[in-house]
C-alpha cells in the first residue's frame, strides 16, 4: 500500500482556497504579512523583566486588537484586490467577443511611428502590456493605433531592431553626412481580437469605476466602518499599554489616551511636514503643553513630545534611519512620496538639527471616525492610479504613472496585486487575517506561533504557485510545505458558507462565558433552556447550542462569532455529550464514564473503574454508549452514589422495573460485598457460590453460616458436609461475626461478610487458598474477578426465573463486536475517516484509499462526498420521521440504528475473526408504511444481518427496502405479523431466516420460496401455524431448524439430506401422530431432535420408544440438554447414565434449574453422580429412587 501516513491532503485545499492574488505575491509581500501578526516586544527583555499586570495589560489589548482586526476581516470577505477584482470581469467580456486566450500570456503591442526627413521614412517603437495590465491602465477616447499594432500571444510576438541609414545636410558649404538611426520590425501572429476593440471593450466595462465602487460598498457600510474605527482604536491602546510598560508614558498622559478611547473630548491634530499631509499619524494633547505622536505600525508606535519643537526632533530622529524612512512611505500617498523623500533628503543633510517644517490641522469631529473617512478617499484616490476610471483616462498621465513604476522596477500589477494592504497601515494586518480567514477557521483563537505556522503554510503554497506562474525570481530556493504539529491537528471542515476550511478541533473558544441561574434543572437529554437559547455542560465546560435541521444534529455555537463553524455534536438522548470530532475510541475508562454526564464529573477515576467493574461495565460497553448513541449502563449512576455515600439504595420495586434492569440481584450483591452496608441473602449466595467453585477448597474443610448462633439454623456452607474442620460465622442483626470459640472478647460484629469469613478461616487454611489478609480485601477482590467473566451464568443460576434457555435459539441473537480502541494512525484523512467509521481500521482505510487512487479518484474528494452523504441521509431520516399527529409513530428511534448501520458500527461476530455489518430495527412498533416510505440510499450494501423482530404490525418487505441490501445473510423477523416468506433481492445468499412467531400457514407457494434459500443454514418458523412441515430437501446446509408448535402432525420431509453437522432440529410442542415409513436419519440429526410435546399420539410415543431401542437415540429430547451433568465426566459416568431409564434420565433435567446446582453447581455436580453410582449399586435404593420423582433425587437420604 501507498504511504498514505505522510500525504498532506491540506496542500490541495489551501492551493484551492487562496486567493488568485496571492499567486502572484512575492517574498517582500508575505514578510510584510507575517510582520503585522507580530509583536516584537513578546521577545524583548524589556518586556518580559516587566511588572505581571503590565504585562497582562499588554496581553490584553494586543489580543483585543487582534480579535478586532479579525472581525474587520469576517466583515470585508468580499473585498477583492485590484487584480482579483478586474482578471475575471475582463476576461467574461471578452469571452463574450469571441477571445478565449490567457490575459496573462497575451500582449497589446502598441507600436508608434514618427516620420523622419532624414532618411525620407518612418521610424518606429514599440510598448508590450499584457492585456490585464492595459486594460487596468484603460484608454482616453482620442487613442489611436497604428496598423503595426496588434494583440497576440507573448510568444507570437517577434520585435527585431534594425538600423535605417540616411545622409544629412550639415552646412551650406560642407557636404552631407551618413547618420544611423534606430528602428525596429516586427513579426506577429496577430489574435482576432484588435488594439481598437479591445480599447473600446476597455472603456465600456470602466474596471476603474466599478473599484470605486466596490471599495466604496466594502467600507462604507456602518458595521465596517464601526469595525475599522475600532481597530485604529485598539492600535492606540495597544501602544499607549506598550509605552507605560516601558515608561515612555505617564498615568496621567496613559488617562488621556484611555478618555480618547472612551469618546472623550480630547484635542487632536493631523501633522504635516514639508506641507505634505501624513495620513493616519496622529498628535494627541497630553496635558500641560505635552503632546504623544501616535505612528501606527511603527515600533515603537506612540512617542511623548514636548510642543511642535519635540515633534521635530522626534520625527528627525526617527528619519535619519533608512529602515524608518523605508517605513514611513506608509503615510504619504503613491504622488507625494517621491517630493518628501527628496525634501527630506535635503533637509537631512543640510540641516543640523533638521527642521522638517511641521504643521498642524486641527481635527473637528470625532477624530478616529475622520481618519477612516480619510482613509477611503486615500484608498479610492491611489486605486484609482492604478485601474483608471473612463472618465479620467487620459494617455499622457498613463505614459507618466507607467515610467514612474517602471523606474522602481515595478509594474501595474506587481502594485494592483498587493495593493489594498500596501495603502497605509491599517489594512496589512487585516489583509493577513482575511487571508488566515480563507483558509483556516477560528484563526483568531490560535495561539500566536500557531498564527504565524498557518500563515507561514500559506507563503509556501503561494510561492509555489508562484513559481508555477514563472514569477519567482531564477535561482530562488522556494519552501516545500512539510509536516508540522499544527497541520497534523487541523481537519477540513464544510463551514456555513459551503466552503471547506481547516479546524483546528478545539473547543476551548467556544466556552460559554453565560451564568446560568442557580437551581436550572436539566431536561432529560442533558440541556439546560434558558432565556431562549440551549446549554450543556460537557467535560465540565458549558457550550450553548442549536439545532441544525439541515444535518439533523445539535451544534456548538461560539460565544462571539455568529459565523463562525459550528462544530456538531452527538449524543445519546440521556446527556452523554460530545463533539463529533472526538474520538471516544481512545479514551481510558475514567474519561469514557465521566462522559455520560453531569451527574458522572464529580467521581475519582477510582471510584468509576470500581462501579464498572461491579456493574460489568467495561471500556467497550461505554464506547458504545458514545459511538452509537446507546443509554448508559442503567445502574451505574446508582452504584456511584451509594460507593461515595456508603449509603444503602433502596431495593427496586416491581416486577417491570426487575426485569428492565435484569441485573439488579447481582450488582446489588456485589455492591453488599465491596462496600459492607448491609448483608442480604443475594450477597451470602454469590459469595458462598464464589467458595464452592474454588478448586483449591481443601476437602476437610467446612465454612457454614449460621443465624443467631453456632448452633443456630444453616444459612449456606461450602464444603463436605463430612469435613472433618467446621469453621462458622454468625449473622445476627448486628452483623457477622467469626465464630471464634472460646475467647475473652467477642469477635468484631460488622456487615462486612468478607472480614468475616477470612476471620474465621484458620491460619493455614486462609494460606492454602491464598487470602492473604483478615480484613476482608483479598476475598473482595477475588471475588470481583471471578465474577467478571461469567455473569450471565451468574444471573441465570442464582436469581433466574427457573426456564432455561435453549443454546440453539439464544444463538440467533448475535453478539456484539467491540470497537478497536487504537493506535491509530494519525493523518487527517485517516481520522476523518474514523469519524465516519468509528470502528475502522487503519489498513481499512489505507484500502480506501488504495481503491480510490487506483481508480484515479481523489481521496480528499471522495471523503467530502462521504461526508455529504451521511449528511443527506441525516437529513431524509429526519423528513421521514417527522411527527404526523393522524399517524403517531416511532420512527425518529430509527434514526439512531440506520445512522450506526450506515457508518458501520453495528457489527455481530459470527465465529472467530469473522463480523458481519448489521441494521437492528427490533421493537420499534414499525408498520408496512414505515418501511414503504423509508427512502433509503444505495450505501446499505455492505449490510449482511437485518433485524425487524418485534414490530408486530409488520406483514410485509417492500422492494425498496430489501433492495438495499444485496449481501443480506441474515434476516430477522421474529414476532411480526408476516402470513408469508419475504422476498428478497439475492435469496441464494441468505444463510439464516428467522420467523418464529408470525401468522404464516405453509402452502405450495411458501414452499416455492423456501426452495430458493439453497444455502440456508438456520431456519426458524417456530410458533407459526404452520399445519403442514416444509420440505427441507433442497437445503443441505441446514444445521439448526425450529419447528416448534407449528401445529404440525407430520415431520418435515428431507430432514435425511440434511450434510452439515446438525445443532437442534426443533419439533417440540407439535401433534406428531407417527414417524413416516422406514423414517431413518443420519445418527448426528436423531440427536439433534427434539419432539418432546404432550399432544404425541400413543402411536407416536410407542414408535419413538422402538427407534430408541433399535439406535439409542433419544429423539423426544435434544442430547445438550443433558450437557451440564456430563461436564469433566468419564466413559464411567457415561455408562452410568445408561443404566437409567430412559424416562428417568429426561425428567432428571429440572434439577438443573433448582438448587444446589443453581447457587453451588461444582459441589452439586459431584453429590449428583455420588447419588446415581448409590442408586446403580444398592438395588432397593434404586427402586426407592425410582418409584419418587427425578427432581427429589437431593431429597433422598443417601
Amino acid at each position: 500500500m501507498a504511504n498514505h501516513a505522510s500525504a498532506l491532503p491540506q496542500e490541495d485545499l489551501i492551493t484551492a482556497q487562496l486567493p488568485a492574488w496571492t499567486h502572484h505575491a512575492y517574498p517582500l509581500h508575505w514578510q510584510a504579512l507575517h510582520q503585522s501578526q507580530r509583536l516584537d516586544a513578546f521577545d524583548q527583555d524589556w518586556y518580559n523583566n516587566a511588572a505581571p499586570d503590565l504585562r497582562e495589560a499588554v496581553q490584553a489589548s494586543h489580543t483585543r486588537l487582534l480579535r478586532s482586526q479579525a472581525r474587520l476581516a469576517r466583515s470585508l470577505t468580499g473585498l477583492k484586490q485590484i487584480t482579483e477584482f478586474a482578471e475575471p470581469k475582463l476576461q467574461a467580456r471578452l469571452a463574450e467577443l469571441g477571445f478565449t486566450a490567457p490575459l496573462r500570456g497575451s500582449e497589446l503591442l502598441r507600436v508608434e511611428r514618427n516620420w523622419n526627413w532624414s532618411v525620407a521614412r518612418f521610424l518606429y517603437r514599440h510598448r508590450r502590456d499584457n492585456l490585464l495590465q492595459a486594460a487596468l491602465q484603460n484608454f482616453a477616447d482620442d487613442e489611436s493605433f497604428t496598423a503595426e499594432s496588434a494583440i497576440a500571444l507573448s510568444g507570437a510576438i517577434q520585435v527585431t531592431p534594425i538600423t535605417v541609414h540616411g545622409r544629412v545636410v550639415t552646412g551650406p558649404q560642407t557636404p552631407t553626412a551618413q547618420i544611423a538611426l534606430a528602428s525596429e520590425q516586427y513579426q506577429v501572429e496577430r489574435l482576432a481580437l484588435t488594439p481598437e476593440a479591445f480599447a473600446q471593450c476597455c472603456r465600456e466595462l470602466d474596471m476603474g469605476a466599478a473599484y470605486q465602487a466596490h471599495l466604496q460598498q466594502c467600507f462604507a457600510a456602518p458595521q465596517v466602518r464601526a469595525q475599522a474605527i475600532a481597530v485604529q482604536q485598539d492600535r492606540l491602546r495597544l501602544a499607549a499599554d506598550l509605552a507605560y510598560l516601558r515608561h515612555e508614558l505617564n498615568g496621567t498622559a496613559r488617562d488621556q489616551v484611555g478618555r480618547l478611547l472612551q469618546n472623550g473630548t480630547v484635542p487632536c491634530w493631523q501633522l504635516a511636514l514639508f506641507g505634505i499631509v501624513l495620513h493616519e499619524v496622529m498628535l494627541i494633547d497630553a496635558g500641560n503643553s505635552n503632546w504623544l505622536l501616535h505612528l501606527p505600525g511603527n515600533t515603537p508606535a506612540l512617542h511623548a513630545c514636548t510642543g511642535l519643537d519635540g515633534v521635530n526632533q522626534v520625527l528627525a530622529t526617527l528619519l535619519r534611519q533608512p529602515e524608518n524612512r523605508q517605513r514611513f512611505r506608509a503615510y504619504l500617498s503613491q504622488a507625494d512620496q517621491p517630493r518628501f523623500l527628496d525634501l527630506l533628503q535635503q533637509n537631512l543633510d543640510n540641516a543640523s538639527p533638521a527642521d522638517l517644517h511641521p504643521t498642524l490641522q486641527a481635527i473637528t469631529g470625532e477624530p478616529f471616525g475622520v481618519y477612516q473617512d480619510l482613509y477611503l478617499a486615500r484608498l479610492k484616490s491611489e486605486a484609482e492610479q492604478l485601474a483608471v476610471p473612463t472618465a479620467v483616462a487620459d494617455a499622457q498621465a498613463r505614459a507618466q504613472r507607467l515610467e514612474q513604476w517602471e523606474n522602481l522596477g515595478l509594474d501595474v500589477l506587481n502594485v494592483a496585486g498587493f495593493f489594498i494592504p500596501a495603502v497605509g497601515t491599517l489594512m496589512l494586518a487585516v489583509t493577513a487575517c482575511q487571508l488566515l480567514g480563507e483558509v483556516y477557521e477560528g484563526y483568531e483563537d490560535w495561539l500566536e506561533g500557531d498564527r504565524h505556522l498557518g500563515l507561514q503554510h500559506l507563503e509556501t503554497v503561494g510561492l509555489n504557485l508562484a513559481l508555477i506562474g514563472g514569477l519567482a525570481t531564477a535561482g530562488q530556493l522556494v519552501p516545500k510545505l512539510l509536516k508540522s504539529p499544527l497541520l497534523a491537528r487541523l481537519e477540513e471542515v464544510r463551514c456555513s458558507d459551503g466552503r471547506y476550511r481547516l479546524w483546528q478541533p478545539d473547543l476551548e473558544a467556544y466556552r460559554s462565558p453565560q451564568t446560568l441561574p442557580e437551581g436550572l434543572q436539566p431536561n432529560t437529554q442533558g440541556q439546560y433552556l434558558h432565556e431562549g437559547s440551549h446549554y450543556l455542560r460537557m467535560d465540565g465546560q458549558l457550550y450553548q447550542h442549536r439545532f441544525d435541521a439541515d444535518i439533523q444534529q445539535w451544534r456548538i455555537v461560539h460565544p462571539d462569532a455568529a459565523d463562525a463553524y459550528q462544530p456538531p455534536l452527538e449524543h445519546n438522548g440521556q446527556g452523554a455529550w460530545r463533539a463529533a470530532h472526538e474520538q471516544p475510541q481512545a479514551w481510558p475508562f475514567a474519561v469514557l464514564a465521566k462522559r455520560l454526564g453531569e451527574a458522572y464529573a464529580a467521581y475519582t477515576p477510582e471510584q468509576l473503574e470500581l462501579a464498572g467493574r461491579i456493574c460489568g461495565v467495561d471500556a467497550a460497553r461505554l464506547r458504545q454508549v458514545h459511538l452509537e448513541g446507546q443509554p448508559a449502563p442503567a445502574l451505574m449512576l446508582d452504584t456511584l452514589k451509594r460507593i461515595a455515600t456508603g449509603t444503602r439504595g433502596e431495593p427496586l420495586q416491581g416486577e417491570a422495573l426487575v426485569q428492565q434492569h435484569r441485573e439488579w440481584p447481582l450488582v446489588r450483591a456485589l455492591e453488599e460485598l465491596i462496600v459492607p452496608l448491609q448483608g442480604t441473602t443475594d450477597s451470602e449466595r454469590l459469595l458462598f457460590s464464589y467458595l464452592d467453585d474454588l478448586p483449591e477448597w481443601p476437602a476437610d474443610l467446612r465454612l457454614e453460616l449460621r443465624a443467631g448462633s453456632p448452633q443456630g439454623p444453616l444459612l449456606d456452607s461450602s464444603g463436605k458436609h463430612l469435613a472433618s474442620r467446621i469453621c462458622r460465622v454468625i449473622k445476627s442483626t448486628e452483623g457477622y461475626e467469626a465464630d471464634l470459640g472460646e475467647r475473652p472478647a467477642p469477635a468484631p460484629q460488622d456487615q462486612d461478610l468478607c472480614r468475616a469469613i477470612e476471620q474465621a478461616l484458620p491460619t493455614a487454611w486462609r494460606n492454602t487458598l491464598g487470602f492473604s489478609t483478615t480484613d476482608g480485601n483479598t476475598l473482595r477482590q477475588r471475588v470481583l474477578a471471578w465474577t467478571e467473566p461469567r455473569r450471565s451464568e451468574l444471573l441465570q443460576r442464582l436469581w433466574g426465573t427457573g426456564a432455561r434457555r435453549r443454546i440453539g435459539r439464544a444463538g440467533l441473537q448475535g453478539g456484539r463486536e467491540a470497537v478497536p480502541s487504537g493506535p491509530y494512525l494519525q493523518a487527517p484523512l485517516a481520522t476523518r475517516y474514523r469519524r465516519l467509521y468509528p470502528t475502522a481500521t487503519d489498513q481499512d482505510f489505507l484500502r480506501a484509499m488504495d481503491d480510490w487512487q487506483r481508480q484515479g479518484r481523489s481521496p480528499t474528494l471522495e471523503m467530502r462526498n462521504l461526508e455529504q452523504r451521511l449528511e443527506t441521509l441525516r437529513r431524509d431520516l429526519g423528513e421521514w420521521a417527522r411527527p404526523d399527529p393522524q399517524y403517531p409513530h416511532r420512527r425518529q428511534e430509527a434514526i439512531a440504528p440506520i445512522i450506526n448501520a450506515w457508518r458501520r458500527l453495528s457489527r455481530l461476530p459470527l465465529g472467530q475473526n469473522v463480523v458481519v455489518y448489521s441494521l437492528d430495527l427490533s421493537r420499534l412498533d414499525l408498520e408496512d408504511r414505515d418501511l414503504a416510505s423509508l427512502a433509503l440510499p444505495d450505501d446499505f450494501t455492505h449490510i449482511e444481518h437485518v433485524s425487524l423482530k418485534g414490530n408486530r404490525n409488520l406483514s410485509q418487505l417492500p422492494a425498496e427496502f430489501y433492495e438495499r441490501f444485496p449481501r443480506l445473510k441474515r434476516l430477522l423477523l421474529s414476532h411480526c405479523r408476516f402470513n408469508h416468506l419475504p422476498r428478497l433481492a439475492n435469496p441464494q445468499a441468505l444463510a439464516w431466516l428467522d420467523l418464529d412467531h408470525n401468522r404464516i400457514t405453509w402452502d405450495d407457494s411458501a414452499q416455492q420460496m423456501l426452495d430458493q434459500f439453497t444455502h440456508l443454514g438456520v431456519l426458524d418458523l417456530g410458533g407459526n401455524p404452520l399445519l403442514r412441515a416444509p420440505d427441507l430437501s433442497l437445503m443441505p446446509r441446514l444445521f439448526t431448524v425450529f419447528l416448534d408448535n407449528c401445529a404440525l402432525t407430520e415431520l418435515p420431509h428431507g430432514l435425511g439430506s440434511i450434510t452439515s453437522t446438525p445443532v437442534a432440529i426443533d419439533l417440540a410442542g407439535n401433534q406428531l401422530q407417527q414417524l413416516p415409513a422406514d423414517f431413518l436419519v443420519p445418527q448426528p440429526v436423531a440427536r439433534a431432535m427434539r419432539l418432546e410435546s404432550q399432544w404425541l399420539s400413543p402411536r407416536m410415543l410407542d414408535e419413538v420408544e422402538a427407534y430408541n431401542a433399535a439406535h439409542d437415540v433419544d429423539l423426544l429430547v435434544d442430547n445438550s440438554d443433558y450437557d451440564d451433568f456430563f461436564h469433566n465426566t468419564g466413559p464411567a459416568e457415561q455408562a452410568l447414565w445408561q443404566r437409567l431409564p430412559l424416562q428417568y434420565r429426561r425428567d432428571l433435567r429440572p434439577l438443573l434449574d433448582l438448587e444446589p446446582f443453581t447457587s453451588h453447581p461444582r459441589r452439586a455436580h459431584a453429590e449428583f453422580w455420588r447419588r446415581l453410582a448409590v442408586i446403580d449399586q444398592n438395588l432397593p435404593l434404586r427402586q426407592q429412587a425410582l418409584e419418587r420423582p427425578a427432581h427429589e433425587l437431593f431429597d433422598l437420604a443417601l
